[in-house]
């Protein structure tokens, strides 16, 4: 069987999904603190929304372009230790809130660019659905973390 760029988007919305639970688990915690449950509910707003349009994304890809078996190996195992660093922080603050959501979020951006260096093998390769679809991807992640860093701001 031959992996696909649908198979790598279907590990990066699993990544979104988790993500949207961990924000969801965190405004369980802060009950009658608007302030930090209109933040939380903001950033899994936001995660939706990402899973959203990176579905949208699988159908401007056809399902023919491959992956190499060894580099979608690679890029898998580094999706799967990413996936096992997603766990509910201890933040009391609105502050650590934020902090904690422009950290973990960077590191998201950091881990799309690698995953990206590591497929993308040959010139060639800038002309094909993954790397187009992981630049948009990295586009995406690399707004919410400008648009979360421009809040903090601003407050």
């Amino acid at each position: 069987m031959a992996y696909t760029v649908i198979d790598l988007l279907d590990k990066i919305i699993l990544i979104e999904e988790m993500a949207k639970e961990m924000y969801e688990e965190m405004g369980k915690k802060y009950g009658e603190d608007i302030y930090m449950r209109t933040i939380v509910n903001v950033l899994v707003r936001e995660e939706v929304r990402h899973i959203e349009y990176y579905n949208d994304l699988k159908k401007k890809c056809k399902d023919e372009e491959s992956i190499d078996f060894h580099l979608y190996d690679k890029a898998s195992f580094l999706l799967n230790k990413f996936k096992g660093n997603i766990i509910v922080p201890n933040v009391g603050t609105k502050e650590e809130l934020l902090n904690f959501a422009i950290d973990f979020e960077k590191k998201n951006v950091a881990f799309l660019i690698d995953i990206k260096g590591r497929l993308v093998t040959s010139v060639n390769d800038s002309e094909k659905c993954l790397y187009k679809v992981l630049e948009m991807i990295i586009d995406e992640e690399q707004k919410h973390v400008d648009n979360i860093e421009k809040f903090v701001k601003s407050h």
